[in-house]
């Protein structure tokens, strides 16, 4: 069945995401920077998108353990269309974990018993995005943190 796909204004729905981080998650200690692209196109996607930025932003917050952080939120244009940046400077991801990030039930923290997280968001933010033609992917590296990039292909410019 052909899935519903909607104009809609990125940077819009980061701001809104973030609205809601600010009130329902711990942001003691973490600085969150927003670097928004001028004048971004709208992207066609479907009415949950606010829901992936909401939780990738709250995935940043929750790898930082040592205190002060930063997440930092950049949109801007690629040549293959506008691409969102998410990144931390968490304690990050080990390379042998990378490959697996998208996959259902995966934790990449062993502390499971904090029941930070079910092991399904980024397999179901991977699974909505590439229903409309988006993508994600991830880079990271040990002490430094992680960076998810969301590129979006399918760009409309009126808006």
């Amino acid at each position: 069945r052909d899935i519903d796909a909607y104009p809609l204004d990125l940077n819009e729905q980061i701001k809104t995401a973030l609205q809601d981080i600010y009130s329902s998650v711990n942001c003691d200690g973490i600085r969150i920077e927003l670097k928004l692209g001028i004048e971004q196109p709208k992207v066609k996607c479907g009415n949950k998108l606010r829901r992936v930025f909401y939780d990738l932003i709250k995935n940043g917050i929750e790898a930082i353990k040592k205190k002060p952080g930063v997440v930092e939120i950049i949109t801007c244009r690629t040549d293959s269309g506008v691409q969102v940046e998410v990144s931390d400077n968490g304690s990050g991801i080990p390379q042998e974990f990378l490959e697996h990030v998208f996959e259902d039930w995966f934790f990449t923290s062993k502390d499971t018993e904090s029941n930070v997280g079910r092991g399904l968001g980024l397999y179901w933010i991977k699974r909505f995005l590439n229903a409309y033609g988006a993508d994600i992917i991830i880079s990271s590296q040990i002490g430094f943190g992680t960076t998810l990039k969301v590129i979006f292909y399918r760009v409309s410019e009126v808006n």
